[in-house]
């Protein structure tokens, strides 16, 4: 998992840590959230922060690789999800 989906769980984990203890969490880190998924912004907090948790971890299990066919030379792209990077475990 690449640097900046680390920070956007750690940010969306800040937020729903702050929403769980009843505290209003770092305006800066709800404008994150708000930036990295502008769709999904009017979302209540805490679902924002979930779907960007669920977004990334999307993200993360796809691969995409671009290549050439060495036998006909036509350019192709072939996607793979990791389907077990989605499913969840026990004891999260």
């Amino acid at each position: 998992m690449g640097k900046e989906n680390l920070y956007a769980i750690e940010t969306a984990r800040r937020v729903l840590r702050a929403l769980a203890a009843q505290h209003d969490p770092d305006p800066a880190d709800v404008q994150r959230l708000r930036q990295l998924a502008p769709p999904l912004a009017q979302l209540p907090l805490d679902e924002l922060a979930a779907k960007v948790m669920q977004l990334v971890q999307m993200i993360s299990a796809t691969r995409i690789d671009i290549g050439c066919n060495p036998s006909t030379g036509v350019p192709s792209i072939k996607t793979t999800v990791r389907f077990e990077a989605l499913a969840p475990t026990e004891g999260r």
